[in-house]
């Protein structure tokens, strides 16, 4: 069973705005409701202007929780194009950094 997750922004920011809060509060009661200690990354949450012109700080935050040990998933708030449901990697399945 998932117990920690560690959120990243891959997009624009966009779990940093004002506007998206309260979206970002339902999302994590709801993640506290099963048990899930979640973790945002450190740029996930420092929105639009900044993410969109510091591109590193993004990657930074992906690698940073496929290092660190004991997430069981890595979230986006990004859908993926294919599924419109959120983008997870799952780094120890068998991935190696």
């Amino acid at each position: 069973m998932i117990k920690n997750i560690a959120i990243v922004s891959l997009s624009r920011g966009v779990a940093g705005e004002a506007f998206a809060q309260h979206e970002v509060e339902i999302g994590l009661k709801r993640l506290a409701g099963y048990g899930v200690n979640v973790q945002f990354m450190p740029n996930a949450l420092r929105g639009i202007d900044y993410l969109t012109t510091h591109p590193e700080a993004r990657a930074a935050d992906l690698l940073q929780a496929f290092r660190q040990l004991g997430w069981g998933t890595i979230a986006t708030r990004y859908p993926s194009a294919s599924s419109r449901r959120p983008t997870t990697a799952a780094p120890n399945d068998g991935w190696s950094m």
